[in-house]
């Protein structure tokens, strides 16, 4: 099986479109997933912003899924170890140094 991400540079992270993180779970509130860290944001920049604030985030997944007033659901994640393919997700890498 091939499978192609497409990379691209946003702010502070990379951008790669058709793939999502497998576990690298970390617990946030106020949660919609108990196992994991899923909020729901306005909009790229306030879920960087979130990302930034949370010290163990190392990537977000925007999923193709929002709540019933619109907002958009997004894991956030602690690594990125484990990509695999989701034509319906994207994730944003944190950049480090």
């Amino acid at each position: 099986m091939s499978v192609m991400f497409t990379f691209c540079f946003v702010s502070e992270y990379n951008r790669v479109e058709g793939a999502s993180i497998v576990d690298e779970d970390y617990r946030c509130w106020p949660s919609y997933h108990h196992d994991g860290c899923l909020l729901s944001v306005f909009d790229l920049n306030e879920a960087i912003d979130v990302c930034e604030s949370h010290s163990q985030c190392k990537a977000f997944v925007w999923t193709n899924q929002t709540t019933w007033t619109g907002r958009q659901l997004v894991f956030f994640k602690a690594g990125s170890r484990n990509l695999t393919p989701d034509q319906n997700k994207v994730i944003y890498l944190k950049m480090t140094d």
